[in-house]
This record gives structure tokens, sequence and C-alpha cells, in this order.
């Protein structure tokens, strides 16, 4: 097992021998140093940088990372430095450089899944675990979703088994400035089926701000919610049925699904409290049959058509390395909501109980991923 940096460390004095690998998180994701720190990476010594989203985040055993998000002053003062690539850190000497070769950002939400950072490491030249900034982007906007796969069907000419769940999208300021919320019992004939509709905003997750609306009374109030948290919102047919995450590893044709997590909230459905709390939600991985149907045949059945309709979201994105689809199989058919380029890492995420139902070893997946990210190099 490598050793850890200590706080303050000069760069000039760091194993010349060996790759640095960066791993990004967030103060949410100690969980994830910790699991990252613990590889047993035989060419890569690990650079721990904690970002912070105001002062700085102190670690237990490592750096102190300066705020990158606002400003990003500290990390462009890198450009200044010349061909040396990596991270200005505060140690117990002042600014020191940091190496970096390799990055693994295992970050959420804004910055760390709109392409932000990717962006950013794109810039200086750092290879990286993950899709690019453009397919990030793309992905951070839960509106792209149809047309991205229409787009794919006509390059591929397949027809496709994904589905997804019909909708408008409107703006903080059509709703606010130019009269749309005056025209929310349009809503009930815009949306196909009427009410039940979802409301949640068109970028983010976690689950923030979404909404189930049983009528037209309750649609302001979730709209005005839902827009504290974007500047524009989804407002989509509600689909009931059995909620999965799938997650997948690869790129394009050589990505595969890992088997299907089921999600069964005790109460409600799958929102951000029941996510934040231990109590309040079921998984079960893979998929119960007698979820899917009462024939066994027919529900391995359904599972496989569950799992190419991840594939076919996943590649109508582009992601690359690792992601997660969210769907819901209503009976019918695989209704999917949101692609995710950086799934969570923790005990409680989905993508480890995915590699746990399929016989793999989370140390050895995300150790096969940052060597065929450092293979590939800074080509985007």
């Amino acid at each position: 097992m490598v050793e850890q940096l200590a706080v303050g460390k000069a760069a000039a004095d760091l194993v010349q021998d060996q790759d640095f690998l960066a791993a990004l998180f967030d103060g949410l994701e100690i969980e994830v140093q910790r699991l990252i720190f613990g590889l047993p990476f035989d060419a890569f010594q690990p650079v721990q940088l904690g970002l912070a989203p105001a002062g700085l985040l102190g670690l237990d055993a490592g750096f102190v990372f300066a705020d990158i998000f606002f400003p990003f002053v500290d990390v462009l003062l890198l450009l200044l430095i010349g061909f040396f690539q990596g991270f200005l850190l505060l140690g117990s000497d002042g600014w020191e450089l940091a190496p970096v070769d390799i990055c693994f950002p295992v970050l959420h939400g804004k910055h760390g899944e709109d392409g932000t950072i990717q962006s950013l490491l794109e810039f200086l030249g750092i290879p990286f675990v993950g899709s690019p900034a453009s397919v990030c982007h793309r992905a951070w906007n839960k509106d792209a979703l149809h047309s991205s796969l229409a787009k794919y069907r006509d390059l591929t000419g397949e027809e496709g088994c994904a589905s997804w769940p019909q909708g408008v999208y409107l703006a903080r300021d059509a709703f606010k400035g130019m009269g749309a919320a005056t025209a929310l019992d349009m809503v009930a004939d815009r949306v196909i089926g009427g009410y039940p509709v979802c409301v949640k905003p068109a970028h983010g997750g976690s689950a923030l701000g979404i909404h189930k609306v049983e009528s037209q009374e309750e649609l302001g109030e979730a709209v005005l919610d839902a827009l504290s948290y974007d500047e524009a919102v989804n407002i989509e047919q509600w689909v009931d049925g059995v909620e999965l995450s799938v997650s997948i590893l690869g790129t394009g044709w050589d990505a595969h699904a890992l088997p299907p997590v089921e999600i069964v909230a005790r109460e409600g459905f799958y929102d951000a409290t029941a996510r934040m709390a231990d109590d309040t939600v079921e998984f079960f991985c893979p998929v119960r049959d007698e979820s899917l149907s009462p024939n066994a045949a027919d529900a391995q059945a359904i599972r496989a058509e569950i799992e190419r309709a991840a594939l076919e979201v996943y590649r109508a994105y582009s992601v690359r390395d690792l992601g997660r689809v969210d769907l819901i199989w209503d009976g019918g058919a695989a209704r999917c909501f949101e692609v995710d380029v950086s799934p969570g890492m923790t005990e409680r995420s989905l993508f480890p109980m995915a590699c746990a139902a399929a016989g793999l070893s989370l140390p050895a997946v995300l150790d096969s991923l940052v060597n065929e990210a450092y293979a590939r190099g800074a080509c985007f």
C-alpha cells in the first residue's frame, strides 16, 4: 500500500519514480477519500485534494487544498508555472506545487458533474477518469435526454428500446417575468395524461427540488421550489413502477451493464430525504424477478431489456469509463430519467452495490479505471 503524503511536504521531496494520482472529492466524500487511499496502486502515488465551496477543507492526514470554485484564480496560477502540471496546495510552509499525472474526480453536484472541473483538467492537459467536459455538460441537463436519444438513433439507424417521460421545459424568466406563471392551468393539456406530474429542476442531482404534484393547486409552489435550485424546471409525466438504477462500466460498444439495483422507498418516493437517511429505503441488487414479472423467464427478458435501454442512453451521451442510468420499469417500457456521469462511491451508493452483485472488487474496478485513463492520456 502506498504511503500518504504528509502536510507541507515539498514537491521536490516527492518520490520521483512514481506518477501522481490526484483524488478530487468534497467534504461529503470522506469515505471515498479513504477508499481511494486504501487502493493498492503499484504505479501511482496518491495526492488527496479536498474541495470546499468556501474556505479551506482540512483533512486528517494530507494536504489542505484551497477553494478552487470561488474563485478559480488559485488553480489558474498553474499556468504561470510553465509545463509542470499539478495543483497548488497550502501546506505548513505556504503554497507548494503537487505534481499530478492523472486525476480521479469523485465530486457531486454543480462543478463536479456539470463539466466545470473536467473542463479545467482538459485545459491543463491532465488526464482524468470519467467523461469529457462536453459530455458532462450535456448530461447535467435532464431536458437533453430525448434529443440525445433521437440523434443517436438517427446516427445508428437503431429503433432503440429506451423511453422517457414526456413533458415541458420552463425557464425561470418565462415563469416569473413573461407570464408563464399565469398559464399553469395549461399543464394538464401539455403533459400527456395530466396529473399527477413530476416537477424537478432541469439541471442537478440527488433528487433535490423534485415534487410529485397531484393537482393544479399544488403546481405553483412546486415550480417555485424547483426554481430555487435551478434556472429552469421540467414538468413531466409522473411514472409509477419499479425504480431502478443501472451502473455501467466501459466506453462505447465496449460498455457493459452491471446488475440493476432495485430501489424501494418505504414511504413516498426516492427523494433527497430518502437518499440521506438509512431507514427510509431498501435496495435489492440485482432487481428481484418478482418485481418485474411473476414468470421467471419473463422477468429475465425484462431485465435484459432494462439493461439494453440503459446502455442505449449511456452510449447516446457518449459517457466514458463509468456512469449510472436511472429509470423506472412501468410494466411495458424502461422509462429513463437521467444519466449520472459521476456515480457515488460510498457504502450506501448504488455503483458499489452493483459491482458487488457482479462479483467485482470495487478497489480492482477503480484501479483499472485509473490505469486505463492514464494510458489514454490527455486526449479529449
